[in-house]
């Protein structure tokens, strides 16, 4: 798996990119479909995502960020959260086209997805609660309110607590 990672390091996903927490409830947790996934990125339907495209879907709930081997999970501004996911979509674009196919995108989204989950889920019960997503800010009112942000549009049921099928799909 680390040479996974190597090959595609990770800068910036959604909520946060990280390392694997909770690996157990990783077999266990139902997942949202790659393919659903793309299909809603790409919300011209031509069958490739643009830059345009994939900051439009991940833009407003990135909110934290870590490095590629799994420290320094930090809360970060929408400035940088805009240059991580620029960068995070050049990686997923490997033949450098300017746009990124299924191809190109399938392998790299499941484990993106799954490993920034699993690093805000700190206690491995295969779902997010707001106190965990909460334990990235400094406590400053403007972090705060951000985060509580993402968490009620990433919470598709309003229930408190976002699954990994909820963060895969709502977050697009």
């Amino acid at each position: 798996m680390s040479d996974l990672l190597h090959r595609n390091p990770i800068s910036v996903s959604a909520i946060c990119a990280a390392t694997f927490l909770g690996v157990s409830a990783m077999t266990t947790t139902a997942a949202a479909d790659p393919a659903q996934a793309f299909g809603a990125i790409d919300s011209d339907g031509d069958g490739t995502i643009s830059l345009d495209e994939y900051l439009t879907a991940s833009e407003p709930v990135a909110a934290i960020a870590m490095n590629s081997d799994g420290s320094d999970a930090r809360m970060i501004s929408r400035y940088e959260a805009r240059r991580l996911l620029k960068q995070n979509y050049r990686e997923y674009d490997e033949n450098r086209d300017g746009r990124v196919d299924e191809r190109e995108f399938m392998p790299r989204f499941d484990l993106t997805s799954r490993m920034s989950f699993y690093t805000v889920d700190q206690n491995g019960d295969g779902k997010i609660e707001l106190d965990e997503l909460l334990a990235f800010s400094t406590g400053a009112s403007a972090e705060v309110a951000r985060l509580e942000d993402v968490f009620a549009r990433l919470d598709g049921n309003q229930n408190g607590a976002i699954t990994l099928q909820e963060y895969q799909i709502v977050r697009l």
